[in-house]
């Protein structure tokens, strides 16, 4: 099934963690919710001055949906209804990312602006603002279960936070010459993993509070990162990495190794591992969103409709919903029977 509606590009795609609600924010200043399995448009969301560039689900059912705008600010609107439930202000340029956190009670936003800022979702006032990056903080993770955030800065570090104060726990510098895109925490909070726009990937002992291994493989910039849940422990870290050159990594730590190169020259991009079966999905440069193994990246199954490179993909908690967003403007959802 595929969603267009937009007058202008879809520029991102949200999936609730249960499959049943499908979000795409576009640069005509709106929203959409969408029904997965009807595929009937649930609501349209306006409020926004500027692009609505992100959208993040408050939990797996979808129950709330946060909007970051290039208008600098985060709109809360209920996810069925279509309710605008507030206005997240004091970001001082383009939020580009939120993410709820305190178990869907707060959220923090995250742009140009080098302070995100976070708020509580029921009231909207400030809770704290993250201080100490000096250039944009393009990506922020966010884990619960850790009371952690991870920062990743255009200033080429990344700040692990406390989620409860925003007070800064680690500050993780001279590993990249470069901004640094992306950070992500592994789920039992001993590691960390960053990319940056010099092609380096380094992963970081949260234990210490200090560089592990420093990776130089790729020579173009790093876009994605993922854990393999399943194979990440205190020893290993494994999690799969892409780049602009648009190939997939399996890679393994504390001493950095390429364990896997995805052989298909079509290319890759956003990579996310099936939680409960021994696959991953990333979307291709050719148009077609690519399932393979994590083991030996054998193809798995090729799932094609798209006329354009595939933009960015989204998987629901059980593996059963895939979507996916390409350069054609259309947004695709899959039913993964065999997951």
């Amino acid at each position: 099934r595929a969603f267009k509606s937009h007058t202008d590009d879809i520029c991102n795609i949200a999936l609730s963690g249960n499959g049943k609600f499908l979000v795409t924010c576009a640069y005509d200043k709106l929203a959409k919710v969408w029904d997965t399995t009807t595929g009937d448009e649930v609501a349209t969301l306006a409020q926004h001055s500027d692009a609505v560039y992100h959208a993040a689900f408050s939990d797996a059912a979808g129950s709330l949906v946060a909007l970051s705008s290039f208008d600098g600010n985060v709109s809360l609107w209920t996810t069925a209804t279509g309710e605008m439930r507030g206005l997240c202000t004091g970001q001082k340029e383009r939020v580009v990312q939120s993410a709820f956190f305190n178990e869907g009670a707060h959220l923090v936003g995250t742009g140009v602006d080098p302070s995100p800022t976070a708020w509580d979702v029921e009231t909207q006032n400030t809770l704290f603002r993250l201080r100490g990056h000096t250039d944009a903080v393009p990506y922020i993770d966010v884990s619960d279960k850790l009371g952690l955030m991870a920062s990743a800065s255009l200033d080429g570090t990344v700040r692990i936070w406390d989620t409860r104060t925003g007070n800064s726990v680690h500050v993780l510098a001279a590993g990249h010459l470069d901004g640094v895109g992306v950070a992500k925490l592994s789920p039992d909070g001993k590691w960390c993993v960053s990319g940056s726009e010099d092609g380096t990937v380094c992963l970081w002992d949260l234990r210490a509070g200090a560089l592990s291994e420093k990776m130089n493989c790729i020579g173009k910039a790093v876009r994605d990162i993922a854990f393999d849940e399943a194979r990440t422990t205190e020893e290993l870290a494994w999690f799969a990495v892409t780049a602009d050159d648009w190939r997939v990594r399996l890679m393994r730590g504390p001493i950095l190794s390429q364990e896997t190169l995805y052989p298909d020259p079509a290319g890759m991009n956003k990579v996310i591992f099936f939680k409960d079966h021994p696959w991953m999905v990333a979307g291709g440069s050719d148009g077609i969103v690519h399932v393979f193994t994590k083991d030996t990246c054998t193809t798995v199954m090729d799932l094609e409709g798209h006329s354009a490179t595939i933009v960015t993909v989204a998987l629901s908690d059980d593996g059963r919903t895939l979507t996916s967003l390409s350069e054609d403007n259309e947004v695709r959802v899959w039913r993964m029977k065999s997951a």
